[in-house]
C-alpha cells in the first residue's frame, strides 16, 4: 500500500511543480478599462489594477491540514499534531514561501495518510490525540534530533479528555548506547510508574511501546523517564540515548460518521464496481477540492481498478485509495489556477481557487458544497456572491478558525502554553487562568468580527470577556460565571488590548517585567513598526548583589541611552514599555515593581511625538490616531493572501485604508475589502512563475 500511494504522491507533486505556460492578460466581471490600449487602467470593484506580486504553491500548514482532514471526512482526528512546528515568517504560519517540505515531514506526512485511511474506511477512536515530543518539551529536558526528542531526565507530555476512557498509549522510542548500558525507560501516567522497559531499538527504527490505562474526564500527563542516562562524551561518543519520536493516544470506544459510512457503502451488489469508483472518485474530488481533470480522472480510476485486478480486497482498496489520495500534491497543497488562458501579472484566478482562498482564509480549511457549489455556477464572480459568502462562512461555527489562526498569533495567545511562572511568587498563576486570559483575548477579537465594532475600539471597548478566575486575578468583582462573560467596565485599570493578561504575560521575565519587550511588541503588532535586531554588544548588567532595591526599573534601563549603539532604537522602544509597568510578569495590576519602589508609568509614543501618563494615556493616543487601524489591515490582509506584502500590494493597502476611513472602520468591513481587492482574486501567471 505503501509503495503505490508514494509512488503517485511523487508523480503528481512534479506535475504540479511544473512551470506554468505565459498567457496574455485577461479581465472578467466587475472590471472597467479606460485609456488608449498602451496605458490600460484596468479597476476591479474600486481598486486600480496593478502588477500582482508571484504566488507560491502553498502547502497546508498543520492548522490546515488538520482543519481539512477533519472536515473531508467529519471527525475529530489530528494526524498533524505530531508535525513540526510550521515557521512563522511576520507573525504568521501560513506563509507560503516558508511552508516547504522536507524529508523528515515527508515521512510524518505518509504515517498520517495511513491513520487517515485506516480510520476512514473502519470506525475511528472516539478519542485520537497524536503529541510530537518535540512540541511538548518546548526546548527542555533535551533536545531535538531532527523531528524526534532525545531525552535528558524525564520528559512529561501533557493530554486533555473530554470524557471519561479506556486508553491504548503507544510510544514510538529507540535509541544508541556506546560502552554504556542499553538505554532503560520508565514510563508514567500522571506521576505514577505503569511501565519499565529496555530500549534496543536504533532512533532510525524505533519500536512501539504500549500501555493502557482507564483514564478519567480532564487533563493528564504521559512521562517518559530515562532511567539510566549516561551523558554522550563529545569526544569519544560513548554514552546513551533516549530518543522519542511520536505518542499516540486512542481510545477504546469507537465512533464513525456518515462520510465515512458512506466510503465502504453501496446499495446495489450487481454495480458494485461502479459505485465504488464513484465513491473513490467523488473522494478524489471534495480532497483535492475542485473538479477532477480528465487526465486525473484516469489516473484515479486507473489505480482503482488496478487494486481490483491484483484482487486487493474492497477494504484494503479504498485504504490504498484513500491513502494515495491524501498523499498527493493535490490534496497537500493549494494551487491557484487562471480564470482564462490568456492570463499574464495580474488575472482572474479561477472560481476554484478563489472559492479555496476563501474557505482557508475565513474556515483554515476546505471549502464545504455550497462554497463549491458556488464556485460552479460562477456566483463567486460578481462582489454580492463574494460577500454572501463570506457572510455566510462568519456566521458558522467554523470562523472560530479564524479566531484561532489569525487572532491567536497576531494577539500572542498560542505563545502562552509555553509561559511558566514561579508559583510561590506568582500564586495565581495557573494552565487555567492561561487558557482564561487567551480567551479574553480571542473573545473579544471574536465580538468585534461579528458586531461590526470599529476597529480602533480595540484599544478601549468598555467591556472584557472575563470568567471568575481571571476577574479575580484583575482585582475585579467576579461575575458569578466559571465561563468568560461579556463585562461592562468603568475601571479605567482594564479594558482593551493594552490590559489583557495574555499579551503582557507573554511578554515578560520569569519573575519581572521586561519593558523592552513589551515596548517592541507594541511597536510590532498594534503599530507595524518594525524593530531591528539588537546590536552585537554586551546586555544590560544585572545590579550588585544586595543592591537590586537601590534602582528602579526605569534607571536600570536608562543605561541603554547612555549607549550610542542602543540609543537609536531604545530611545522609541523603553518610554512606551514603561508605559505598562503598572502591570506584573502575569499582567496583574501593581503600584509597586519587584524591588519594592513605585511604578512610574509616565512615556512616550515617540512615533506620535506625544507623552501620555499610565497605559490608558497610551492606548487613547494609539486610539486616536491612524497607525493601528492600518497595521491591523496589514496583518489580515498578510494572513488572507499568505504572504508577507511588498511593494506590489501598497496600492491596495491604501485604496483599503480609505475605504475603511469612508466607512465605520470595522473588522467586518476590512473582510470584505480584502477578499474583493485584487491581491485575493488575482494571481501573476507570467512567464516569472
Amino acid at each position: 500500500m505503501k509503495t503505490v500511494s508514494t509512488i503517485l504522491f511523487f508523480a503528481v507533486a512534479m506535475s504540479a511543480c511544473s512551470k506554468r505556460p505565459t498567457y496574455r492578460p485577461s479581465f472578467d466581471g466587475n472590471t472597467t478599462v479606460s485609456g488608449d490600449g498602451a496605458e490600460e487602467e484596468v479597476v476591479l470593484s474600486g481598486f486600480t489594477v496593478s502588477a500582482i506580486e508571484t504566488d507560491t504553491i502553498h502547502r497546508l500548514n498543520r492548522f490546515e491540514y488538520n482543519n481539512t482532514i477533519q472536515d473531508l471526512l467529519a471527525m475529530p482526528l489530528s494526524p498533524a499534531d505530531a508535525f513540526p512546528t510550521d515557521p512563522v515568517t511576520h507573525g504568521f504560519d501560513n506563509v507560503g514561501a516558508n511552508l516547504s517540505l522536507s524529508p523528515a515531514l515527508t515521512d510524518l506526512i505518509n504515517q498520517a495518510s495511513e491513520i487517515v485511511a485506516k480510520t476512514a474506511v473502519n470506525e475511528y477512536p472516539r478519542t485520537q490525540i497524536e503529541i510530537n515530543p518535540v512540541k511538548a518539551a518546548q526546548g527542555k529536558n533535551g533536545n531535538a534530533i531532527g523531528s524526534a526528542w532525545s531525552v535528558a531526565g524525564e520528559l512529561p507530555m501533557a493530554f486533555n479528555l473530554e470524557q471519561d476512557e479506556s486508553l491504548t498509549f503507544d510510544l514510538l522510542a529507540g535509541g544508541k548506547a556506546i560502552n554504556a548500558p542499553t538505554p532503560k525507560m520508565t514510563l508514567k501516567i500522571d506521576g505514577k510508574d505503569v511501565q519499565t522497559s529496555e530500549v534496543k531499538a536504533e532512533a532510525l527504527s524505533p519500536d512501539t511501546f504500549t500501555v493502557k490505562a482507564d483514564l478519567s474526564k480532564g487533563a493528564h500527563t504521559f512521562s517518559v523517564r530515562f532511567d539510566n542516562q549516561v551523558a554522550l562524551d563529545p569526544f569519544t561518543g560513548n554514552g546513551s540515548q533516549l530518543v522519542l519520536t511520536s505518542l499516540s493516544i486512542s481510545s477504546k470506544e469507537k465512533v464513525s460518521t456518515e462520510k465515512t459510512k458512506q466510503l465502504v457503502l453501496c446499495a446495489k451488489e450487481t454495480d458494485k464496481d461502479s459505485c465504488k469508483l464513484n465513491i473513490v472518485l467523488k473522494f478524489a474530488e471534495r480532497a483535492w477540492r475542485r473538479p477532477l481533470s480528465k487526465t486525473e480522472k484516469s489516473d484515479v480510476t486507473a489505480l482503482w481498478k488496478g487494486l481490483i485486478a491484483a484482487k486487493v480486497s474492497d477494504e484494503d482498496g479504498m485504504k490504498t485509495v484513500i491513502q494515495a489520495i491524501t498523499l498527493s500534491s493535490k490534496f497537500l497543497f493549494r494551487t491557484v489556477e487562471p480564470q482564462t488562458t490568456k492570463a499574464g501579472k495580474a488575472t482572474l484566478i479561477d472560481d476554484y481557487s478563489l472559492a479555496n482562498r476563501l474557505s482557508y482564509f475565513l474556515w483554515s480549511s476546505m471549502p464545504d458544497d455550497e462554497l463549491m457549489e458556488a464556485a460552479a455556477n460562477g456566483d463567486l464572480r460578481s462582489d454580492e456572491g463574494l460577500k454572501t459568502q463570506m457572510k455566510r462562512m462568519l456566521a458558522n461555527p467554523k470562523a472560530q478558525r479564524l479566531v484561532k489562526g489569525f487572532a491567536a498569533q497576531w494577539l500572542g495567545t498560542r505563545n502562552l502554553d509555553r509561559v511558566e511562572r514561579d508559583t510561590a511568587v506568582f500564586k495565581t498563576f495557573s494552565s487555567e487562568l492561561k487558557t482564561s486570559m487567551a480567551n479574553e483575548s480571542e473573545l473579544l477579537f471574536k465580538d468585534f468580527l461579528t458586531n461590526s465594532r470599529p476597529i480602533n475600539d480595540f484599544l478601549s471597548p468598555g467591556y472584557a470577556f472575563l470568567d471568575d478566575r481571571l476577574a479575580a486575578h484583575y482585582g475585579l468583582p467576579v461575575p458569578n460565571s466559571s465561563t468568560p462573560t461579556k463585562v461592562k467596565l468603568s475601571n479605567t485599570q482594564r479594558g482593551g488590548l493594552l490590559t489583557q493578561a495574555s499579551w503582557l504575560t507573554i511578554t515578560s521575565l520569569p519573575g519581572d517585567t521586561l519593558p523592552v519587550k513589551r515596548g517592541a511588541w507594541i511597536l510590532e503588532n498594534l503599530l507595524c513598526k518594525s524593530v531591528p535586531a539588537p546590536p552585537a554588544v554586551p546586555p544590560l548588567a544585572p545590579p550588585e548583589a544586595g543592591k537590586e532595591k537601590e534602582q528602579t526599573v526605569r534607571e536600570r534601563f536608562e543605561a541603554h541611552l547612555s549607549s550610542p549603539s542602543c540609543r537609536s532604537c531604545h530611545s522609541f522602544i523603553d518610554p512606551i514599555g514603561f508605559g505598562m509597568e503598572a502591570y506584573d510578569a502575569v499582567g496583574a495590576w501593581r503600584t509597586l515593581d519587584s524591588a519594592g519602589r513605585p511604578v512610574d508609568t509616565k512615556g512616550s509614543l515617540l512615533v506620535t511625538s506625544a507623552p501620555f501618563d499610565d497605559a490608558e494615556g497610551m492606548a487613547n493616543l494609539i486610539r486616536e490616531g491612524k497607525d493601528f487601524q492600518k497595521c491591523v489591515t496589514k496583518k489580515l490582509y498578510s494572513y488572507a493572501i499568505g504572504r508577507t506584502h511588498s511593494a506590489n500590494d501598497e496600492s491596495y493597502l491604501e485604496t483599503i485604508e480609505s475605504r475603511l476611513e469612508e466607512g465605520k472602520g470595522s473588522l467586518g468591513e476590512l473582510v470584505e475589502l480584502i477578499i474583493l481587492s485584487p491581491a485575493f482574486r488575482m494571481a501573476n501567471f507570467s512567464e516569472s512563475l
